[in-house]
């Protein structure tokens, strides 16, 4: 009797395992057949700009030194370094020898360099501090000789200061090479609101290549593999993996030779999850930049 018993409970156990393992796989079944979430952008047609991103600073357009005299001491000093003179404002006033010297703004700007406090000793042979104008800044690049070929006098580039873009116009191109062999170029850019410091990064984008009349998609969006580049296409609520020839790449932009038109939907997000056929739920669509 008691081996019935064993014999039972051992049946009941099996058929409980057997009963779960089936439910596990018909979740698993269930959960393969979900739609993957994804999100999708549309191909565009256009050109594409394959810049050279080219590193300098911002220093003053002009610069005007406020000088003394005579040598002698600080006695009272009107303005620190930062603050907006007006031509003729009164800066400082000095004792020299021959008496009280009055130091006046010999034009409009920003004082800069100003290292001097009242009490100090100042001379004739250095600044006494530097107006400078900062409406309207230089950037002041050097570069290698074939990105020289690339940059033409008086044209307009793009420059990125702090993710800001603003507009820089060419007004020098050195054509002597420095000690360390590249060449000096200078760009003029407004700067009137004076976010942009004087010594602050500067990136110049210089075009360098460009793939007229293309299909433009999210770099985002190219799957390598062994065997090549792919994108995965929206249609109906699922995708299809295609190959693409690739022609050139722009970091965020490619241009794609063949394998997409303009207007289809891809994927930009998610497509690690995919493959060929899978159904998918687009939860954010946008439009290409």
């Amino acid at each position: 009797m008691k081996k019935i018993y064993m014999l039972l409970i051992a049946a009941l156990t099996m058929s409980i395992m057997a009963a779960c393992s089936n439910e596990d796989e018909n979740t698993t079944e269930q959960d393969d057949q979900r739609p993957i979430p994804v999100e999708t952008t549309q191909a565009t047609e256009g050109n594409l700009i394959i810049n050279r991103h080219v590193v300098g600073r911002a220093v003053p357009s002009k610069t005007t030194p406020i000088m003394v005299i005579q040598p002698g001491e600080v006695d009272e000093l009107n303005v620190d370094n930062g603050d907006t003179v007006e031509e003729d404002e009164q800066i400082a006033i000095v004792n020299a020898r021959t008496g009280k010297q009055t130091l006046k703004a010999p034009t409009a700007g920003t004082i800069i360099q100003l290292d001097k406090a009242e009490g100090d000793l100042v001379a004739t042979d250095s600044p006494f501090a530097v107006i400078a104008n900062l409406d309207e800044l230089t950037i002041q690049l050097s570069v290698t000789a074939s990105v020289r070929d690339l940059i033409e006098k008086e044209t307009t580039y793009d420059a990125v200061v702090d993710n800001g873009t603003y507009e820089a116009a060419v007004t020098s191109i050195g054509i002597m090479p420095n000690d360390q062999g590249l060449y000096p170029v200078e760009l003029k850019m407004q700067n009137e609101d004076r976010s942009i410091l004087p010594g602050m990064v500067v990136t110049v984008n210089v075009p360098e290549k460009r793939v007229d009349h293309t299909i433009l998609v999210p770099t985002a969006a190219i799957v390598e593999e062994t065997d090549g580049a792919f994108v995965y296409i929206v249609s109906d609520g699922r995708v299809t993996k295609t190959k693409v020839d690739i022609a050139d790449v722009q970091s965020d932009q490619t241009a794609i030779e063949s394998g997409v038109k303009a207007g289809d939907e891809i994927v930009v997000n998610g497509q690690l999850s995919l493959q060929d056929k899978s159904e998918v739920n687009v939860v954010k669509e946008g439009a290409s930049s």
